[in-house]
């Protein structure tokens, strides 16, 4: 598995890599975040070519701003052959 801390410092290096990284956007309070986490934790233990991060989007406002994030969990899937196609 492996596992990446995305933050608002280095998401663009960690998302732009080499291959799929998929990032969970999650809050402490939400329940439904909780429920997402042990599925989100057993994809990341069979898919070891595929980089997993966590965002609390509590600890990273401006993050999950940037990210346009208005629901959780929210988890976004990026590639590294991917094209932007919203600003």
């Amino acid at each position: 598995m492996t596992k990446v801390q995305p933050t608002g410092a280095n998401f663009l290096e960690t998302v732009a890599g080499e291959g799929i990284t998929f990032v969970d956007f999650w809050a402490q309070w939400c329940g439904p975040c909780h429920m997402f986490a042990p599925a989100f934790e057993a994809a990341a233990l069979s898919y070891l070519d595929i980089k997993f991060g966590k965002v609390d989007t509590e600890v990273e406002l401006e993050l999950a701003g940037l990210a346009q994030i208005s629901s959780i969990p929210t988890l976004m899937a990026c590639c590294s052959n991917a094209k932007q196609v919203a600003a």
